[in-house]
């Protein structure tokens, strides 16, 4: 016997909506989603197992599915209401992620000058513009990293909303729609009102 599948009539702040644009990414649980994920890049990218890397993808859906409250992997379907779309789907969109990920680090290493090619360069045609802009781009480049924890799914519930600035931190109440939560943006739902 199937389940049907439930419409989705309001959103939780740790769900992930599956789907393009920033009205999808800008949402307080697709942040936390992408911060979890590139936390796990590094390990992910260093597994030669196809095997470790399912269980960082798997440990990811946990980690949201964990939280508190509970996240879900949502997907607006075309009769226009959102559906959960299981764990197989969310491994498969979390693995994508960590892919993608992966794949532009190694893009960005093989795309990379040497910074003295890059004086070379700007030597012959140097123009104050072109030196500030290479100054800015050495400054940025050789800037260590801000480090990410390796935290257990709960500890990272905790630190990620221990770490968030209080600009983006947002409490959603029950009675907010998930139109009202997509349409007025995330920025208006910092004080939600109760219809």
């Amino acid at each position: 016997m199937t389940s049907i599948p439930q419409k989705i009539m309001m959103f939780r702040v740790n769900d992930i909506i599956c789907g393009n644009g920033k009205t999808y990414r800008k949402t307080p649980g697709n942040e936390m989603y992408h911060i979890l994920v590139r936390t796990f890049v590094d390990e992910y990218a260093r597994q030669a197992s196809r095997i470790g890397k399912t269980l960082i993808t798997k440990s990811i859906v946990e980690a949201i599915r964990m939280a508190q409250p509970p996240g879900r992997f949502l997907k607006k379907e075309k009769d226009g209401f959102f559906y959960e779309i299981g764990d197989s789907k969310a491994w498969v969109k979390t693995g994508q992620l960590l892919r993608d990920i992966v794949l532009a680090n190694k893009r960005k290493k093989v795309n990379k000058k040497p910074l003295e090619h890059l004086a070379v360069i700007n030597s012959k045609t140097s123009t104050p513009t072109t030196t500030t802009a290479r100054q800015e781009y050495v400054s940025l480049m050789t800037s260590p990293p801000a480090p990410a924890p390796v935290l257990s799914p709960v500890a990272f519930n905790v630190w990620y909303h221990d770490h968030r600035s209080s600009s983006t931190l947002h409490c959603l109440v029950p009675s907010v729609s998930c139109h009202q939560y997509l349409s007025n943006g995330i920025s208006s739902l910092d004080a939600p009102t109760r219809r």
